[in-house]
């Protein structure tokens, strides 16, 4: 039984490709499930397309910002509506993008451990990457192994995350950036507090688009991994 949450920011092109690749993926293997879509104030159709698909499955809901408030907040938000005990994450590019059968073994580690990482960074993930992409991740990690050397997380930002129910609402509750550097503030915040953090290997090809600005995101990153040193100290 699982919720997923996938948050959407103009992000019509992937949500038509990709929700219903894995809508035939939950509805073959994980049977009890929700999807939440989040479309964060998008100006795009990305809500005219989620509407679509939850019109015709009633496992598909929708949540709808009239203003971006971003990636953090948006995730956030979705956990607070979640009905199963498993909460996943995943961005809406990469049901196409990703052998997912890492689904199950996710939710196999969710037994002994509050929060799974799809890693793309550790021993036996295979990934395909635009080489910018490949720099800039490189340059991020740097950064946050220089603010947080015994964090021992590799991937903090993956697109794929689960989380067991409990732990989901502590985050929600307690975690306070709304943008791209949530996903360092979570893990921060979950080492912080204790949390058992696993990361299994991503079998990932990029495909699609993205609404990642290469200019404003990354300096939001950075600004990002400063206010989590200042805001966690040592981890």
């Amino acid at each position: 039984m699982i919720s997923v949450i996938v948050p959407a920011y103009n992000e019509e092109r992937n949500l038509a490709v990709n929700i219903p690749i894995f809508e035939r993926y939950l509805a073959a293997n994980i049977k009890e499930y929700e999807i939440i879509i989040v479309d964060d104030g998008s100006k795009d159709s990305t809500r005219r397309v989620a509407e679509a698909f939850a019109r015709k499955n009633s496992r598909i809901n929708i949540i709808c910002h009239n203003k971006n408030k971003g990636r953090g907040y948006a995730v956030r938000e979705g956990m607070k509506r979640a009905i199963y005990q498993n909460i996943f994450m995943m961005d809406s590019d990469m049901p196409s993008a990703v052998n997912l059968g890492i689904v199950k073994n996710m939710l196999h580690s969710l037994k002994t451990n509050d929060i799974v990482i799809a890693s793309r960074f550790i021993k036996g993930s295979n990934i395909k990457r635009k080489t910018h992409r490949v720099i800039l991740s490189a340059i991020y990690r740097k950064l946050v192994k220089a603010a947080f050397p015994r964090l021992k997380v590799s991937d903090t930002d993956s697109g794929l995350k689960a989380f067991r129910k409990g732990i989901a609402m502590a985050i929600a509750e307690n975690t306070k950036e709304n943008r791209w550097s949530w996903d360092l503030e979570t893990v921060v915040f979950a080492r912080k507090n204790g949390f058992d953090v696993k990361e299994i290997p991503l079998e990932w090809k990029e495909k699609g688009s993205s609404t990642l600005n290469l200019f404003i995101d990354p300096i939001e990153q950075l600004c990002g991994v400063m206010k989590s040193r200042i805001n966690y100290g040592k981890i």
